[in-house]
C-alpha cells in the first residue's frame, strides 16, 4: 500500500519530469529544422532519432500503465520484428516518417498524457 510520502515523492518526480519535458519541447520547437537530421556524437543519432526514442518509450510506458495484456502484446510484436523496425513502422504516417516538427508535436502530446496518468 502506498504511503503518503511515496505518493508525494511520485507527484514531485512527475512534476520534475513535466518541467524537463517543457524545457526540451521549448528548445526543440525553436531549433532550426536542419538540426533534426544532423548526426550527433551520441551514438551517431540525430535529434529526430532521440525524440523518436523518447516518444516510443513514452508509448511503451503508457501502454504498460493502461493494460498489462496490451503491454505483453506490444513486447511480443517488438520481439517478432526488432525495436528499430517496429518503432519506424509505428511512427510512419502513410508509409513515411514524420518530419522533426511533426514528431515533436506527437511526442509532446503523448508525453503530456503520460504525465497525467502517472
Amino acid at each position: 500500500m502506498p504511503t503518503e510520502d511515496s505518493v508525494s515523492e511520485l507527484a514531485n518526480a512527475v512534476q520534475d519530469l513535466a518541467a524537463e519535458g517543457d524545457e526540451l519541447f521549448k528548445l526543440l520547437a525553436e531549433m532550426d529544422t536542419g538540426y533534426w537530421t544532423q548526426v550527433s556524437s551520441f551514438k551517431h543519432w540525430t535529434t529526430w532519432d532521440v525524440v523518436a526514442h523518447l516518444h516510443f518509450s513514452d508509448y511503451m510506458a503508457l501502454t504498460s500503465l493502461r493494460s498489462a495484456d496490451e503491454f505483453r502484446t506490444l513486447l511480443a510484436n517488438i520481439r517478432d520484428s526488432s525495436l528499430t523496425n517496429y518503432t519506424t513502422d509505428w511512427l510512419a504516417v502513410d508509409g513515411h516518417p514524420p518530419t522533426g516538427p511533426e514528431l515533436l508535436e506527437r511526442w509532446r502530446s503523448m508525453f503530456l498524457e503520460l504525465c497525467e496518468e502517472l
